[in-house]
């Protein structure tokens, strides 16, 4: 199948037509007229993670109704978030009363234990110092999950690299949970429109017990309400411990738009293939293959450069 999706594939939780609100619904039919008359370019549309929020969405009965275009629109995983109430402290702005209880504990069992800091990167002299041990954090953190984990090849770290240093100063939030001087557990979150998005994260295996997730979040959360943020968006996924944070979330789509038979055998072709892979990453002895060869490809790599 020719397909055509959105830039930002494996990198973005939101994904949208970029377009002003009130130019929304023009840009869309332009495309749609685009699409219609170039038949032969394409087999597929594949529109995923599109908010309940977006115009396309919203809109999605009216805008497709003349198109003589398949189309079909699916509840495809949801963002949760937390609405951030700035008359409250951080702990009466999460969900889960036993998670503020888990938090408060732990943090109490840290400050017995050892020397700890918040770090919020500001100056390109930080970011080039503590850049580094992200990456090292969040690999840890995916290794010990048995999961590849988002940077994944020495050209995805220089990107991200390239975009912290744009963006620093202008939405960046690297954060770093420093135990005894030396980074144990990062957050890179992103601030736009009085919202934060919490991007990515890392944390050191050896200091699992006293659960740095949580606690550098809420670290986080402390940060917004200073700065008068409106809201904490924890982006894709419905994960545990992400309920336990808060019980607000948007509700993400995909629209699939095709010509003739093309969208059942689109559809049914996914289903099939989408078992099998499912049953395949079950295995727990293939991930673990997984990640040692991706250790060690990602080590060949680093060793090359520096050769």
């Amino acid at each position: 199948f020719r397909i055509v999706e959105f830039i930002g594939k494996n990198f973005t939780d939101y994904r949208d037509f970029i377009a002003r609100h009130d130019c929304a619904n023009l840009v869309h039919r332009e495309i749609l007229v685009w699409l219609n008359h170039n038949k032969t370019r394409w087999d597929i549309v594949d529109l995923r993670y599109v908010c309940e929020e977006s115009d396309v969405v919203k809109n999605y009965n009216t805008l497709f109704r003349d198109s003589g275009f398949r189309t079909a629109i699916q509840r495809h995983n949801t963002c949760p978030y937390l609405r951030l109430r700035r008359d409250r402290d951080v702990y009466e702005n999460i969900h889960s009363e036993d998670l503020v209880k888990e938090i408060k504990y732990k943090t109490r069992r840290l400050t017995r234990d050892f020397n700890y800091r918040f770090l919020s990167i500001s100056s390109s002299l930080e970011l080039e110092e503590y850049r580094g041990k992200f990456f090292e954090l969040h690999r840890k953190r995916r290794d010990q999950k048995l999961q590849r984990g988002m940077f994944r090849s020495e050209k995805q770290e220089q990107l991200f690299t390239n975009l912290w240093s744009d963006l620093l100063g202008r939405g960046l939030k690297l954060c770093f949970l420093l135990i005894d001087n030396q980074p144990a557990a990062c957050l890179c979150n992103f601030a736009f429109k009085n919202k934060i998005y919490s991007y990515q994260n890392g944390l050191d295996p050896r200091f699992a017990k006293y659960s740095l997730g949580s606690i550098i979040h809420s670290l986080a959360i402390r940060e917004a309400l200073k700065e008068g943020m409106e809201e904490y968006d924890l982006l894709l996924g419905s994960s545990d411990y992400k309920r336990e944070w808060t019980e607000q979330y948007r509700t993400l789509y995909r629209i699939i738009i095709s010509r003739g038979f093309r969208l059942s055998i689109f559809t049914t072709y996914e289903k099939v293939l989408g078992f099998w892979l499912r049953q395949f990453r079950r295995s727990k002895l293939i991930r673990k293959c997984y990640v040692w060869f991706n250790r060690a490809r990602t080590r060949d790599i680093h060793m090359t450069s520096t050769v």
